[in-house]
């Protein structure tokens, strides 16, 4: 297959600047972000041999750290280096400094210059956001020890696939097909999973309101004015095609993959 090219409606600038604000409503409301993360420790952890204990880690995209906090408990890292693309995240690890050799490489990670290996590379329900996805994992390939495991979620196409179908606005997702294919140029997969996550909200006024706590609304050509005549309208889509009881659905679509090096 020819080199996917992951063309995507966004823009860093408005990733940076959504997730930005929703620092402080983040956590509250990721409730779909939250079980992935657990989920991704659990296939990290199961992937990993007993007797391999990994001392250095690169998590790209931490934000409040979900995911980070999971791992510094299970693990005994001696080095711990972090990434975002916004430095609003930066307080949330200031008590990392006196515990490990600690970094946070505030960069858009695609553009991110390492000079090391890892033993655990990790990433949850951030790639989705990415151009080039090739480049950057021949750049994972570059530095992942021998005996490193990259680990990592993403989203499929069946991604909040409800606001896309009613405002035509929404991320060209790679398929869980698509993303094995990519990762076999570099990688030996140990473990893939794909699952559907389906949150339960008051309304669809509420579901916009979770999109926007959450910083998942970055993209780049939203730009519709809600009158009240288009609120009105949407929420009488929404509620018809989407309805579960008294409250609608949003469907988020995770994709796992554990994978090591190739011999």
């Amino acid at each position: 297959m020819e080199e996917i090219q992951h063309v995507m409606s966004t823009t860093k600038e408005l990733i940076t600047d959504r997730f930005s604000k929703a620092q402080t409503t983040y956590d509250a409301n990721a409730l779909a972000q939250k079980e992935i993360a657990v989920r991704l420790n659990e296939l990290t952890s199961e992937a990993i041999p007993q007797n391999y204990s990994p001392s250095s880690m690169f998590e790209i995209g931490c934000g409040t750290g979900l995911l980070t906090r999971i791992l510094l408990s299970r693990y005994s890292f001696d080095t711990v280096h972090l990434n975002d693309i916004s430095d609003v995240f930066t307080p949330f690890f200031s008590d990392l400094e006196e515990q490990y050799d600690y970094d946070f490489y505030v960069k858009d990670a695609e553009e991110v210059i390492l000079s090391r290996k890892y033993d655990l590379i990790v990433s949850s329900s951030v790639f989705q956001w990415f151009d080039h996805i090739p480049s950057f994992l021949e750049k994972i390939r570059q530095h992942l020890s021998p005996e490193g495991i990259f680990a990592f979620s993403t989203f499929g196409p069946q991604n909040v696939k409800e606001i896309k179908e009613l405002t035509g606005t929404g991320l060209a997702y790679f398929s869980k097909e698509e993303w094995t294919e990519l990762l076999s140029n570099h990688f030996q997969i140990v473990q893939t999973e794909e699952s559907r996550i389906q949150l339960q909200l008051s309304s669809p006024r509420e579901v916009l309101n979770h999109l926007k706590q959450t910083g998942v609304n970055a993209f780049k050509h939203q730009k519709t004015i809600w009158t009240p005549a288009k609120m009105r309208q949407f929420e009488k889509q929404y509620r018809n095609l989407f309805s579960i009881g008294e409250q609608v659905g949003l469907t988020y679509h995770p994709l796992y993959f554990i994978a090591k090096l190739k011999k």
